[in-house]
């Protein structure tokens, strides 16, 4: 832990903590839990399941702010993903939401700290070992070339396809 209980730090440093999850959260597109627990493990000292339950705490604006940014800039354009793929993983989320915190309570610390790091190891691999290749979920749902990850937005997307309303028409 490198910050005590009672340390006048501990506070700005929880500040400055939650602005960095926040905007390499809201870079990546995820919640921010691979990045909140650690810090709150090896930072702040919370035990592994005090990190978690607080980890979703801490996530919630995360999330929020990241969906409606993602809502507003067009993201959200494939409504089979949303029906075929997320719907149903928001459903066993939510399932899985209610089993885990009810298992929480038997679960073991040393056990709950070695899935974390395997899984943030697994991730870690996984994304150092991937191509830089585009990939397409039409395999989840989505069957149009617009969902292909990184292809240009056709529409409102400040991403390729620029702004219609500030950049003008696109030239032929």
């Amino acid at each position: 832990m490198l910050l005590e209980h009672d340390s006048a730090w501990r506070i700005p440093a929880a500040g400055v903590a939650g602005l960095l999850v926040g905007t390499i959260s809201s870079l990546l597109g995820v919640a921010g839990g691979e990045f909140i627990i650690p810090i709150l493990v090896f930072i702040f000292g919370a035990n592994i399941k005090t990190a978690g339950t607080a980890s979703v705490l801490i996530s919630i604006p995360v999330v929020l702010t990241g969906v409606v940014r993602h809502w507003l800039t067009g993201h959200y354009r494939s409504q089979s993903m949303l029906v075929y793929l997320v719907l149903p993983m928001c459903i066993g989320s939510l399932t899985g939401a209610m089993i885990g915190g009810y298992l929480a309570d038997w679960a073991p610390t040393d056990a709950l700290r070695l899935v974390l790091a395997a899984i943030l190891a697994i991730s870690a691999i996984k994304l150092w070992s991937k191509g830089t290749q585009p990939r397409t979920i039409s395999s989840l749902g989505a069957s149009s070339e617009a969902s292909r990850v990184g292809a240009p937005c056709p529409g409102r997307c400040h991403r390729g396809g620029g702004r219609p309303e500030r950049d003008g028409p696109k030239p032929a």
